[in-house]
């Protein structure tokens, strides 16, 4: 009787114990609440994109993670809705594209510094969502599930001059 004991006392010890470890795991990893749809690497960081409104803390839908810790780096709180797709701009900045709340799709621009550039992006109308994004010289491509940017028939794929910020 005894041995039984003893050997209950150590399993439940070790069940316990255990627990107690993958508590602590799950403490030291960023907390998702949603879906991730797209990663790109920044360094020793990296950006998580998705159908989520915190990593860990309020974040809206697109955070910033030190790709060692798992630590978030930096929210970015002004992007609703769902973020598809995350590029880097080839000016050290970051192209950031997918659906707003409102089903209306939305590219903007991340600087270097990572603030939100407000001279890109804003002006632009998009009928359906963003979902991939590639540059080329001075041209940046898009392209989803949209019929029209700007009020302009576009069906799917859209080219926009850097320099003038035109269709």
């Amino acid at each position: 009787m005894s041995i039984k004991l003893l050997f209950l006392g150590f399993f439940l010890g070790a069940w316990v114990g255990l627990g107690a470890i993958q508590a602590e795991a799950a403490q030291t990893q960023p907390y998702v609440a949603g879906t991730i749809l797209t990663t790109a690497q920044y360094g020793d960081k990296t950006f998580v994109g998705g159908t989520f409104d915190s990593i860990g803390q309020l974040t809206g839908p697109l955070g910033l993670v030190d790709a060692t810790s798992g630590n978030l780096s930096k929210a970015f709180s002004q992007i609703t809705g769902t973020v598809l797709t995350i590029t880097p701009d080839s000016r050290g900045g970051w192209f950031i594209g997918g659906v707003d709340n409102s089903s209306r799709g939305f590219l903007v621009r991340l600087k270097s510094d990572m603030s939100l550039d407000s001279s890109f992006g804003s002006n632009l109308s998009i009928n359906g969502s963003v979902h991939t994004v590639a540059v080329h010289n001075n041209l940046i491509y898009f392209g989803g599930q949209f019929t029209k940017v700007n009020g302009q028939d576009r069906k799917a794929l859209v080219a926009i001059d850097l320099t003038s910020n035109q269709l």
